[in-house]
């Protein structure tokens, strides 16, 4: 695996990375935390960081939701 992220098997998508994380919470105990940076954001255009509102995180909302 090399520091840019550049590894076989990689997420494409927030689809993906939502299913990597879900993996990796499976298999560490204990309740969890997660940070979510702007460059994780869904928009269908782009969006500048200084304009990225809610809206653009509706899927990871939703996520974390059904997580509790």
């Amino acid at each position: 695996m090399m520091a840019t992220g550049n590894y076989p098997g990689k997420a494409r998508n927030g689809g993906e990375l939502r299913q990597d994380i879900d993996k990796a919470l499976s298999l560490i105990p204990g309740r969890h935390r997660l940070n979510l940076h702007a460059m994780y954001a869904e928009a269908k255009t782009f969006v500048d960081r200084d304009a990225l509102a809610p809206e653009h995180f509706t899927e990871w909302i939703g996520w974390a939701k059904n997580k509790g």
